[in-house]
């Protein structure tokens, strides 16, 4: 029984060293200087045709950055619409070998170069684009990379990426 319990211990311990500090993490932005950010009050998730696996083992990642970016805009008072025209519209990617490139038109969590099963590394990274709703134009992009993802925290370690990346929107313009 006192065997089971330091095991326990040691893996919480592990895994709370394992947590990013959110004023650590690696954030660029760049956005449109014209674009009157103000303006923008709803929002729609874009939908591309992404390369889907059934049973990916990162489908549950993608479901917790969706619902990190939809709180963290909301809780700026945009509103997310299911119908009618949107002021602008979210494209997203979540991508576990850190940033190179990341697209949000390709789903990075349906993978197929890393394991299955594997525990994504410290090279995280997560894109999150603005995109115009008619002219398909991205208008504000911003990256969030160097977090790891631990086995317990996982939901909460998108949730502070996600927020610290939306600290720089809207951005600050003349």
């Amino acid at each position: 029984m006192r065997r089971k319990l330091i095991i326990v211990l040691l893996v919480v311990a592990v895994a709370a060293c394992a947590t990013t500090k959110k004023a650590e993490l690696q954030v660029r932005i760049e956005f449109d200087e014209q674009t009157d950010f103000s303006a923008w009050k709803s929002f729609r998730f874009a939908t591309f045709r992404a390369e889907t696996t059934e049973g990916s083992s990162y489908k549950q990642i993608e479901n917790d950055l969706r619902d990190a970016i939809e709180a963290n805009l909301v809780d700026r008072d945009y509103v997310r619409i299911e119908d009618g025209a949107p002021d602008f519209r979210i494209a997203y990617a979540f991508d576990t070998r850190g940033d190179r490139g990341t697209d949000p038109e390709r789903s990075y969590a349906n993978d197929q170069t890393s394991p299955e099963g594997s525990t994504p590394s410290k090279t995280n990274t997560i894109v999150v684009k603005m995109i115009h709703p008619t002219t398909g134009e991205t208008l504000w992009e911003g990256r969030v990379a160097g977090f790891s993802l631990g086995a317990i925290q996982q939901k909460s370690e998108i949730r502070g990426a996600v927020w610290r990346l939306f600290v720089e929107f809207p951005p600050i313009t003349r």
